[in-house]
């Protein structure tokens, strides 16, 4: 199982996170999401996006609260061949709100990013 957890720091309203994921790793009704508190939910096909040599995206939106934490948990069912995979967060607190912008919108520290590395087997 892959898992990959973005937190907000503060408060959000109404926020959204985006996951962005190599196209290696598999998105399906399979995985899950877990928004703070609130149970464990299998993905339905409108929470991912899926195209061949495209970024995976996987969306949650509506979230409230303070340090309000997002996890995404993936069953990988095929083999992800050696190298270097990066998953991106991008998160706005306030989702269609204008008081804060889209972490999509800075570079660097300001998006949070993760590589996931195959070593040779």
């Amino acid at each position: 199982m892959l898992t990959a957890t973005y937190t907000f720091d503060g408060a959000s309203y109404e926020g959204t996170v985006t996951f962005e994921l190599p196209d290696e790793i598999d998105l399906s009704t399979s995985a899950s999401i877990t928004i703070g508190d609130s149970p464990q939910r299998h993905l339905e096909y409108i929470d991912y996006y899926e195209v061949s040599g495209k970024p995976g995206k996987v969306f949650a939106a509506g979230l409230t609260g303070m340090n309000q934490t997002v996890v995404l948990s993936l069953i990988q069912q095929s083999a992800i061949p050696e190298g270097d995979y990066p998953i991106k967060a991008v998160a706005d607190a306030d989702g269609a709100g204008s008081l804060y912008h889209s972490s999509n919108l800075y570079i660097g520290a300001e998006t949070a990013s993760a590589t996931l590395t195959i070593e040779p087997q």
